[in-house]
């Protein structure tokens, strides 16, 4: 690379090939909302883990090819249309009275349970 502009050369880069990895993925897998209460959590968590290190990964072979390596990624912002995102968030908030509800039901059984063997 005889460019020494090489601030825009890897940011080109990154971002070619950042925008070709995230389509490879469905939008909602980005979207996690990080909770232990279930392990619909923990796999979307391991889902978005595996995104982000496909991620790297690319980046990687591609920057060295300029002479640079991408040793860790963060994805600080996920730009979807509104409407999208919006019903991302319902389903998200639904999921998580879904989760909320179960649990207080299971806990309440539990103490049920307790209290009979008192």
């Amino acid at each position: 690379m005889n460019n020494r502009d090489y601030e825009t050369t890897f940011i080109r880069i990154a971002r070619d090939v950042l925008l070709q990895s995230a389509g490879k993925y469905e939008a909602p897998t980005y979207w996690v909302n990080h909770s232990y209460i279930s392990n619909f959590y923990m796999i979307n968590e391991e889902k978005r883990g595996k995104i982000s290190d496909d991620m790297r990964s690319q980046l990687d072979v591609e920057l060295q090819k300029a002479h640079a390596r991408c040793i860790q990624l963060q994805l600080l912002n996920i730009e979807l249309p509104d409407q999208y995102e919006n019903s991302i968030v319902d389903t998200q908030v639904i999921n998580n009275l879904f989760v909320f509800f179960n649990a207080n039901i299971n806990l309440g059984r539990s103490s049920e349970k307790e209290d009979e063997n008192l």
